[in-house]
């Protein structure tokens, strides 16, 4: 997938965040719970986080 394809994707995220119509699975809890995070800053780095190309090698 290309960089355009990701922002289609983090565009999609982003506004089932807004829209509160995203489901949270509880793999997702647990891992907030281990990393001391809660929803909120999930939401948070969602909304307002940026995409990094990824380095393989």
């Amino acid at each position: 997938m290309g960089q355009v394809g990701l922002e289609r994707v983090l565009a999609t995220i982003r506004q089932a965040v807004l829209d509160q119509t995203y489901v949270m699975t509880p793999h997702a809890l647990l891992e907030m719970h281990v990393d001391r995070l809660d929803v909120v800053d999930v939401e948070s780095a969602l909304l307002t986080g940026t995409n990094r190309a990824r380095v393989y090698g």
